[in-house]
């Protein structure tokens, strides 16, 4: 929790320094796909890629002279995993569905007023609202809240959309793995990179 608060007051220090009366806001609606695989704490699985999908409206901020801008979307947004017992060669699909809350401090390279490209950097807050998963050797059971890093980039074009690929890393784990009669816990994350566009009005 004290990390969490600390990549939050980092993050709005930093907007702070925006000139707010010279910022272009802008509101749109964003979309994309969450590529998702576990990282897990043991090695009783096999892994493989996930696919989901993200969407929900997104406010972006930007100082044009400075190149500094903040954005912020609330999505509901479906991630998971999809793991193989090694000695069962039996096949499990977790999907994690919630709200997506990233938080990104931006740097903008305008090119000309048609054409831009940006970096991106924040906090991620993902708040799960499905319930626990339970298999007949196993039970699933889904962190709540996690917090994660962003990292990316993207392109703007004609002044209303942007493309971007961005890659999370979450700090708490995604869930934890129970082993029915077993006294050990599985535990892993879930890395995600995600491809978006925006379509701001």
């Amino acid at each position: 929790m004290k990390r969490t608060i600390q990549i939050l007051l980092v993050t709005f220090c930093l907007a702070a320094f925006i000139p707010a009366a010279h910022a272009q806001v802008q509101f749109g609606v964003k979309a994309g796909v969450n590529m998702s695989k576990a990282s897990l704490s043991r090695k009783d699985f096999n892994t493989d890629n996930f696919t989901g999908f993200f969407l929900g409206p997104v406010v972006d901020i930007t100082v044009p002279i400075v190149g500094i801008g903040l954005d912020a979307a609330l999505l509901y947004s479906q991630k998971g995993v999809t793991l193989e017992n090694k000695e069962l060669h039996t096949d499990y699909t977790i999907k994690q569905k919630g709200i997506d809350i990233p938080i990104n401090l931006k740097y903008n390279i305008g090119f000309s007023r048609i054409f831009g490209i940006y970096l991106a950097a924040g906090p991620d807050f993902f708040f799960v609202f499905d319930s626990d998963k339970g298999f007949s050797n196993y039970d699933f059971k889904k962190k709540k809240s996690q917090v994660g890093l962003n990292f990316g980039a993207g392109i703007k074009l004609l002044g209303h959309l942007h493309a971007g690929l961005n890659y999370n890393i979450p700090l708490n784990n995604s869930a934890e793995i129970v082993s029915e009669g077993k006294s050990e816990t599985n535990k892993y994350k879930t890395k995600t990179w995600q491809f978006s566009v925006a379509y701001m009005f």
